[in-house]
């Protein structure tokens, strides 16, 4: 299988190291992408959450896929996308003219410990369909103290079959695992 990341500009590292993840089948339960605001380390997420899940044996992501298709619309059930803020406010918006942060997305905003324990009690489930379960979670940073402490153990822990995806531009603001 050929992994291809080829629209994702520059990240030679990130790419190469996913790429080797993928082709070796050593897919780690969590993912720290990293970097300043604007680099692509949440498309570069994203790309690897298709290549997991991928239905393309020789290439992936193929991006014609039912699962390629429905995870670049965040319309896969087994994505799960986790903002600052209340879901309801962005879900709609969330994905639209290729965006991946809406239009109503706030920075200063935290990722609460209802949204953790709602994300629990969806991971108590098998993935519904996909190879993997992926949680893309933007702007990490902004978990709130009492949501990064609940979420530590899953973090730790994870369901069989889920990989999570922390995307952060201030990684030292995240709880080390």
């Amino acid at each position: 299988m050929k992994v291809d990341f080829g629209k994702i500009a520059g990240q030679e590292r990130a790419k190469a190291f996913l790429s080797a993840a993928l082709s070796g089948g050593d897919i780690a339960s969590a993912y720290l992408f990293e970097g300043p605001e604007g680099v692509g380390k949440a498309t570069l997420a994203l790309e690897f959450a298709k290549a997991l899940n991928c239905e393309d044996p020789e290439v992936r992501p193929c991006n014609r896929c039912r699962t390629c298709r429905m995870i670049s619309g965040f319309s896969h059930l087994d994505l799960i996308v986790l903002l600052p803020g209340d879901p309801e406010e962005w879900m709609e918006e969330i994905g639209k003219d290729g965006r991946i942060r809406p239009p109503s997305y706030d920075p200063t905003r935290e990722i609460s410990i209802n949204q953790i324990r709602e994300l629990k009690k969806e991971l108590s489930k098998a993935p519904y369909e996909a190879r993997y379960r992926v949680v893309l979670i933007l702007n990490a940073e902004n978990l709130s103290l009492e949501a990064q402490n609940a979420f530590l153990k899953t973090l730790e822990e994870p369901p069989p079959r889920t990989t999570f995806l922390l995307i952060s531009s201030q990684p030292e603001k995240v709880l080390p695992t």
